[in-house]
């Protein structure tokens, strides 16, 4: 005798629960995801790899794998690992933003819009990560666009052997001002 699982209504509800009114991932924040959010595109680890070359006039890779926030700084306590070039922007994936984070992703958005006006922004964290995802529709949902999801996160750039750096988190001003967003360089 076969045991098979059948879909019950219990099941369908409990998938349902994992999305907020607004369609943000807000629990279980891995696992399969079968497509990229509405207005982004999906990009594998190749063409990220050559759209870095071109530099960040063309593209700008962003990691937003949450960290630690207590007593208003970040507390990171192993080397994070990141594509070179790229900018941390932690806890801005997360499904519900209360107005802090909210606040610091957008004019981190706004700034990095300002100062590449056509670039390709690639959201990323770790493979199948809803971090990531939620990022790259939270982006799309503020108006912008040229936004991608990079779903094969660090894992897949480490799994194709290309080089990697640790870097800190930007600072929670999000660039406010005339502070520049700090990159994560060798």
């Amino acid at each position: 005798m076969v045991a098979c699982h059948l879909p019950t209504l219990a099941d369908e509800t409990s998938e349902q629960n994992k999305f907020s009114a607004q369609g943000y991932r807000i629990t279980h924040y891995r696992g399969s995801i079968e497509s990229a959010p509405f207005g982004t595109s999906l990009i594998n680890t190749g063409q990220l790899a050559r759209w870095l070359v071109e530099g960040t006039d063309r593209t700008i890779a962003v990691n937003v794998l949450p960290v630690t926030w207590l007593y208003g700084q970040f507390i990171v306590t192993d080397d994070v690992l990141h594509i070179p070039g790229s900018i941390w922007l932690p806890n801005v994936g997360f499904g519900e933003l209360d107005e802090l984070w909210h606040s610091y992703f957008e004019s981190s958005l706004k700034q990095l819009r300002a100062q590449h006006p056509k670039a390709r922004i690639v959201f990323y964290c770790k493979a199948n990560c809803w971090h990531a995802w939620n990022a790259a529709k939270r982006s799309v949902d503020l108006g912008y666009n040229e936004i991608y999801w990079y779903n094969q996160g660090m894992e897949g750039w480490v799994q194709a052997e290309f080089a990697t750096v640790s870097c800190s988190p930007d600072k929670l001003n999000g660039g406010k001002g005339s502070e520049l967003l700090s990159v994560c360089l060798q």
